[in-house]
């Protein structure tokens, strides 16, 4: 792994970002494939160098929920980039394999302790990332076509390409919905010239028209990103929302 292959580390200051690829090992996690609890306890920080992760909340009665999305662009979990203890989550690889080094958080704070630089890039980071979780509750209750053009729009964010390999049992858990309902809305979407679909995978034709489908659902992480962070995704971002008026 090169340090160009992650948002983040092509940020730092060069010495830091090739001491910490040096400091860890590599992982690989295909597609579809659980990271296990133990390994999110906070011990660990994962640099991504390819693929696309979700990470899910576990509620007490079995079910599960995502809670946030994460690919070249950054690093996981949040327990590692703060060096606190983790609470219980798991990481489900939603476009794989997922690639990249895996740094234990003691030498990954020891490396960034002497660089301001470097600890404000994983602070904007972990900002933009809330901003993210926020958006996910936002969204809640949008409809399905809403979060689903969300999901596509950011999948495709963290692609080289304008295909997805995704099939519609995992959007419809990433969107809370069920099966039908997803494939009625890619349906929709195909029909509308928005996306291309085949077997198990789904070809972006229109983010324009994606965008708007979103409902402003998309646009506030990335655009925290372009502001703060570095460009990212593949295309122009939502008109900024007038600021509300106070009567």
């Amino acid at each position: 792994m090169d340090r160009s292959d992650n948002g983040l580390l092509s940020m730092m200051p060069a010495e830091i970002a090739e001491e910490l690829l040096a400091s860890g090992g590599d992982f690989e996690v295909p597609a579809g494939g659980v990271l296990p609890p133990e390994q999110l306890d906070g011990s660990q920080v994962f640099i991504v160098g390819e693929g696309i992760a979700s990470k899910f909340q576990l509620a007490p009665n079995g079910k599960t929920s995502e809670v946030g999305m994460v690919g070249h662009e950054g690093l996981f979990p949040i327990a590692g980039l703060l060096n606190v203890p983790g609470a219980a989550h798991t990481v489900l690889v939603q476009v794989g394999p997922l690639k990249g080094r895996r740094v234990r958080t003691k030498d990954f704070q020891r490396i960034l302790h002497d660089s301001e630089e470097a600890t404000g890039i994983v602070f904007r980071y972990l900002y933009a990332f809330l901003t993210q979780l926020s958006s996910n509750l936002l969204c809640i209750d949008q409809s399905v076509s809403a979060r689903l053009a969300r999901w596509l729009l950011m999948c495709h964010d963290r692609l080289p390409s304008d295909v997805i390999e995704v099939t519609h049992d995992a959007l419809a858990q990433m969107t809370m919905s069920h099966r039908p309902t997803v494939t009625h809305a890619l349906q929709g979407f195909r029909d509308a010239g928005l996306i291309e679909m085949g077997r198990g995978v789904i070809t972006m034709r229109d983010r324009a028209g994606l965008i708007a489908v979103s409902a402003g659902g998309y646009g506030t992480s990335e655009r925290y990103w372009l502001d703060h962070l570095c460009p990212f995704g593949k295309s122009e971002l939502p008109q900024r929302p007038e600021a509300a008026r106070v009567a």
